[in-house]
């Protein structure tokens, strides 16, 4: 499952251990994929590398 914070709906991601979309706090965390939006680079990083784990984070906060 995709997810973004809504504060910025250009960039979601798709890997729970990523060091970005992991610190979305929870008041701005959106699961989905914005039209249009990109995926998040350290997500592209992570999946080159067989290392994303596919899902939506627990917040922080």
């Amino acid at each position: 499952m995709a997810y973004y914070t809504k504060k910025d709906p250009t960039i979601y991601h798709k890997c729970k251990n990523c060091t970005v979309g992991n610190n979305i706090e929870k008041a701005n965390l959106a699961e989905g994929q914005p039209t249009g939006a990109r995926l998040c680079k350290d997500c592209q990083e992570l999946q080159a590398k067989g290392q994303c784990t596919p899902g939506t984070p627990s917040p922080a906060f």
